[in-house]
């Protein structure tokens, strides 16, 4: 994972302890800005509140995908290319964040609520 930017898909079936622990670890590793690590890391495995965070993702992804898919047609080719796949990743994790193992969630502090 600390060569990877991102997964593409998810599995439902569940993960050991030291597995979340290891995932957890490469979580860290998350560059931010200025080197503030203003984030904080959340593991969620309750179905109900994985399907209530979904809940609260998806419509907000659907509101924002429109804008998204109309900026890709003036981009060029390759930046177009790279960007759908991102769209796509995102749009399969908004349709399927319920179903998967554990979620981890980087929240940045710069954006969460007060």
């Amino acid at each position: 994972m600390s060569t990877r930017r991102a997964v593409r898909r998810l599995k439902s079936d569940p993960i050991s302890k030291d597995m979340l622990n290891r995932v957890l670890t490469a979580a860290t590793w998350v560059r931010t800005g200025g080197k503030h690590q203003a984030w904080r890391i959340i593991t969620v495995q309750d179905a109900k509140k994985k399907a209530a965070l979904a809940d609260l993702h998806k419509p907000h992804w659907q509101q924002y995908t429109p804008a998204y898919e109309a900026a890709l047609a003036n981009a060029t080719l390759d930046v177009a290319k790279k960007s759908r796949c991102s769209l796509e990743a995102v749009t399969y994790l908004a349709e399927k964040l319920q179903n998967a193992r554990p979620s981890v969630f980087s929240v940045s502090l710069w954006m969460a609520p007060q």
